[in-house]
Parts: C-alpha cells; structure tokens; sequence
C-alpha cells in the first residue's frame, strides 16, 4: 500500500504455502519415501502425527499410504524409534535407572547398541554402573607399611582425619593427592594469617616483657596493627595487595584481629593466668605413632609448689568443644594439647605438681550485637554496655577443670555453687566474663581419665591404619559428615545410593555414658 507496510499472510495463504513445500518435497524422491513420527515427545508427551500422514488421500497428484507398526515388519506396540545414537543412550540410562533389568525392550534396546561401534563402549558402562556394588576393600599391612613406614608421622588433625572417613586419609597420606595451588586468598589463608598476626603480637609483647593485662587498649592496638601490616605485607607472595578484593580482606584481617586482641586482654585482665608460650612446640612418641604439632598459647598461674595449665585455640570458625565428638574421636586436637603441655611443664620444671585448669576454644570474630535494649542508654553507658555485650559474644567455651579455687583464677566473675572440698562433687558455674555459665567443668583426674582416653583412641586409630584400612565410610553426626569440604568427593566414586555404599553413622551418646567413659567410672567426675 501507499502506507509502506506489509501485511501478513491470512491463514488460506499459508495453509498452500505449507501444502507447495510439501508438494516439493514429496516430489524429491526416485522410488520410495518413507515417513515416519514418534508416538512421543522427549518429555514423555503424546504426539499426533501430522495431517496428511494421518489422513490417506491424495496431496497434488501424490499417493500416501498410512503405516502402522505392523506394516514395518514389527508386532510389539513398545517398539520406539530414536532420532540418534545419544538419545537411545539417553532411554537405556533412564530404563537403568527405573529398575527394569528384565525387560524385554531394555535387552533388544541393550543388543543394538552393543552391536553398533559408536555406542557399545558407552552402552556397558552405563550397564556395569547401574549393576555396580562397592565392596569395602583393605591395601593390607604390608602395603600400609610400605605407604605410611614404620612410624606414624604427622599432627593430631592426621588422626582426626582418619576418623572423618578412612578412605580421604589413604589418599591424602598414603597416595598424597594435593589439591592444585593456586595463587588466590582461601578460607584457610585467612585463618594463618590471624594465627601469625595474634602471635607476632604476644612475641612482641614477650620481648618488651609485658603482659597483654597491663597494656593499654591504644598500645596494643597499635602493637597489633604492625603485626598485621607484617605478616600480610610477606605473605604469599605479598597477595593480599594484588587486588581490590585481596586489600578488603587485608583489611578485614586488621579490624578482627584487633577486635581479637581488644577481647583476649580484657579476659586475662579477669583472671589470674598469665601467658608463658606462644606456638609452643611438641613431639609425642608412643607405639609406633610419632605426633608433633604447636600448641597456640599457654597460660600459666603458679605458686610454691603447683602449676596450674590453661591451654587455648584460636579457630577462625565457629568450633565448639563437642564431648559427643570427643567420645567418637572426631575432636581429639585439644585434649592431646593439654596432654602435651602438661607433659612437657612436668620435664621442665623438674619440681612440684602440674594441674590442667583448662582447656578452650577462642573462635576469632567480630561479632554484630543488637542495640535493641541499648538504644535507651547514651554516650560512655552505651558503650560500656555494648563492649560488655561484644564481650559475652566473643567468651572462650570448652572444658574447665571443677575446683572452685581453680575456677575463680581462670574468671574472677564467676560464681560457683557446690562443694569444694571435692572436685568430684559437681559444680555449677555462673557470670563469667571469660569462661561461659555453659562450660562443661570436670576434676583433675577426670581430666587426666580424659587424656588418657584420647591417648587410648589415639593408638586404636593408628592400628588400624597399619593394618591397611582405607574403607569408604564417611562418618555423619545430624546434619554433618565427613564429606563436608572433602576436597576428594570427585575421587572416591562415593555414593549412599549404591548398594554397598553407605555412611558410618555415629548417634549422641547418652550422658551417663559420656561421664562413665570419659571422666571415670563412677560417672560423678564430669558436669555440663
């Protein structure tokens, strides 16, 4: 028209362009054309066939024959015809996966392409994968000897490991597979590079001979402050100041570290125990088994005649002194610490008695508080209280030993209710700045009864990674199991739905028991 627009065709018009494309199409051939539809859709949907295969007539001079399943030389109504070798892959997969190895149409489905050389290769691996069924398998001592030596050497965690799923151990120990490295920032990055910083600052502190109590809040801050610009200006290859991204967690680390150091001095200012090691190192020999690691800080309280050990770990996640955990050997790492600082204080000191005060975990964060009840307070009240509140987010949690005496050294806000002139009676624990009213508290031999245990699991576990087991039992507690963050997941093949395969499941122990196995057999020696 006048108007330059193009109107589009009316139905009449399309229908005899379809029926001229067709014309030609059909037109093509010499001889014979077949035509051919499938009853159904890739999603499982029915199909009609198209009108002029339906309807058996005459189209422009051309004869067509309607076709049914008889006329092709087959009586089965399952015959199914595929568009390409990977879509009867893809059916053999499905009908694999459904549970029909006995039907008919899985076999002739199975023969065809067994017979074809595109496909056969593909067709039985998908049959010995829907077949298969994991048996547990042992490399034998001798082996287990050849890989590991005569020794078992390496740190608490080595253990742990072992304990997470047998098979992770083999292949990081025995095999020592390794994660490619790359040059990039990890969580676990971010966790040395508190560590360093937090002990650059006692070292430093050390040197001075000074104690974190007695610094001013300003000095430390600043004490801290060159420790971070220190070990991030070194690390990796100076990394953290390759990017933008990097230079935020430069500073992230900063700001937590000296909330870090901010909250250990208002702690040891509550308590008695002062800071005597920093990274300490030790070594312990026993049956075969040589274990070696660095305890992150000892604290120490003294008098005529005892010592008294406080041994904390800093974690940069959220971990939590676990008895369940302890009892199934999933924790054994602070225990085995207490254990080693008490040994190696007993050969230094040559004199006198060495008592476990404590063991805890400090979790390094920058916890974010709610100013709900604060908003009602302003200027140096309001900051006290909010300090107080950081203060509470940040305390240590872990296992203290019951004595009130002991108690009120390691906290001088705590209360105590019980009887103390027995460790063994059980002693509750309230308004603690530093140790939290949740703490589990137990006597001294209950802690001794403890590390003896650990020592007890601890050669087990070594037995029997000399006798060669490398089973694929990952261990799973709730929600938690050994194959969280297992950087072997793409190796093990495992897989809980294949017969065979499955998790070792460990169930929450009953108190009683916990107490009973862990502290002693009359079971009065532990509390929580």
């Amino acid at each position: 028209s006048g108007l330059g627009i193009s109107m589009a065709p009316q139905s009449a018009r399309l229908t005899s362009s379809e029926y001229f494309y067709l014309y030609m199409l059909l037109h093509k051939p010499w001889e014979r054309l077949t035509v051919t539809c499938p009853r159904e859709g890739r999603d499982g949907k029915l199909l009609r066939p198209a009108e002029f295969i339906s309807r058996p007539g005459t189209i422009k001079g051309i004869e067509l024959k309607a076709l049914r399943a008889e006329d092709l030389g087959s009586k089965e109504e399952e015959d199914v015809f595929y568009s390409s070798p990977e879509d009867a892959l893809s059916s053999l997969a499905s009908m694999l996966k459904e549970g029909c190895p006995g039907s008919d149409r899985l076999k002739r489905l199975y023969a065809f392409l067994s017979a074809d050389e595109r496909t056969k290769d593909r067709a039985s691996k998908l049959t010995e994968g829907a077949f298969m069924r994991h048996e547990d398998c042992s490399i034998g001592s001798d082996t287990a000897l050849e890989l590991y030596g005569d020794s078992l050497y390496g740190s608490v965690t080595r253990i742990e490991s072992f304990e997470r799923c047998a098979y992770a151990h083999f292949l990081r120990y025995g095999l020592r597979l390794m994660e490619r490295q790359r040059y990039d920032i990890e969580a676990a990055d971010i966790g040395n590079l508190y560590h360093a910083a937090i002990e650059h600052t006692f070292r430093e502190l050390a040197d001075r001979k000074l104690e974190i109590a007695s610094v001013s809040e300003a000095e430390l801050l600043k004490i801290g402050e060159n420790a971070v610009r220190e070990v991030t200006g070194s690390y990796n290859d100076s990394i953290l100041s390759s990017s933008s991204r990097n230079l935020y967690l430069r500073d992230r680390v900063s700001r937590i570290t000296g909330r870090t150091l901010w909250a250990l001095r208002s702690q040891a200012a509550k308590g008695s125990f002062r800071t005597a090691y920093c990274e300490l190192p030790f070594r312990i020999k026993d049956q075969g088994l040589e274990l070696h690691g660095r305890i992150d800080r000892v604290d120490l309280c003294e008098d005529r005649t005892d010592t008294y050990v406080k041994v904390i770990d800093y974690k940069s996640g959220k971990t939590r002194f676990d008895l369940d955990l302890v009892y199934h050997g999933l924790q054994l790492q602070l225990i085995t610490y207490m254990d080693a600082a008490v040994g190696e204080l007993e050969k230094r000191k040559g004199r006198g008695h060495v008592h476990p005060a404590g063991l805890y975990y400090y979790n390094i964060d920058d916890p974010v508080i709610s100013y709900g009840d604060l908003s009602k307070k302003a200027g140096p009240e309001a900051e006290e209280a909010a300090d107080k509140e950081i203060l509470s987010e940040l305390r240590m949690n872990g296992l203290s030993n019951s004595d009130p005496e002991i108690l009120r050294e390691l906290d001088g806000e705590l209360q105590t209710e019980g009887d103390a002139a027995s460790s063994v009676i059980p002693v509750k624990v309230k308004g603690g700045s530093v140790v939290p009213s949740s703490s589990m508290v137990c006597g001294t031999e209950g802690f001794r009864r403890l590390m003896e245990r650990t020592r007890e699991r601890i050669r087990k576990d070594t037995k029997e990674i000399f006798s060669g087991n490398i089973d694929i039992r990952p261990f799973r507690s709730g929600a938690a199991s050994g194959c969280d963050y297992c950087p072997y997941r793409s190796v093990c093949g495992f897989d809980a739905s294949v017969p065979g395969y499955g998790y070792r499941r460990l169930w929450p122990v009953s108190k009683d028991r916990l107490r009973a196995e862990l502290f002693g057999e009359d079971g009065n020696d532990a509390v929580d």
